[in-house]
């Protein structure tokens, strides 16, 4: 018999936008954290909310779990359209985009640690939906995909170590990985 699962679905957007506020619910979600669950921007900081700001809202989230819960978490900070970079000699996309992907990579370094301190298992999984469409630097076609990364949290606080190799996996197949690791099933 499986436990009773919480299931959270966080995105700092208008939820009403590809009618989330309704697929999410149906999908399962008990419950939804929108736009309004999340500090917004300060000056300077661009349009959307800040993976930082996600992240604070994520760990909260996860302290205040007290059973089994999933946190589904759609990070909007480095969607574009961007604004060009102008600290260089010439406004440029890619050095923007960069930008914004260093501060995802500071959010899963501070979800890793804040997520290692709760004092019980977890998993983080990572994976974006579709690459950036960044004129002159990338190109739309070829084949779709997008890395994904899966680490295990014991209750220790000590990252599990896995098999560390690539597996070449499909939205559906990465679903089943999920479960597989968060039910015991190997991955």
């Amino acid at each position: 018999r499986l436990p009773q699962w919480r299931s959270l679905f966080l995105h700092p957007h208008d939820l009403r936008f590809y009618g989330r506020d309704r697929i999410m619910p149906a999908g399962g979600f008990d419950a939804l954290l929108d736009q309004a669950h999340f500090a917004p921007p300060a000056a300077g900081e661009g349009r959307y909310v800040t993976d930082a700001a996600m992240a604070d809202t994520i760990l909260a989230e996860a302290r205040a779990a007290t059973g089994p819960t999933m946190l589904y978490a759609v990070t909007i900070e480095n969607h574009g359209p961007w604004a060009p970079d102008a600290s260089g000699p010439t406004p440029d996309l890619r050095a923007s985009y960069l930008r914004l992907a260093r501060h995802g990579d500071a959010m899963l370094a501070r979800l890793r640690a804040g997520l290692a301190g709760l004092g019980r298992p977890a998993l983080l999984v990572f994976f974006g939906d579709h690459r950036p469409s960044i004129p002159g630097v990338t190109a739309p076609g070829g084949d779709r995909h997008t890395p994904y990364v899966m680490l295990r949290i014991d209750a220790a606080g000590q990252v599990v170590p896995g098999a560390n190799r690539r597996v070449d996996l499909t939205p559906a197949g990465l679903h089943h990985a999920v479960l597989d690791s968060v039910l015991g099933s190997p991955v």
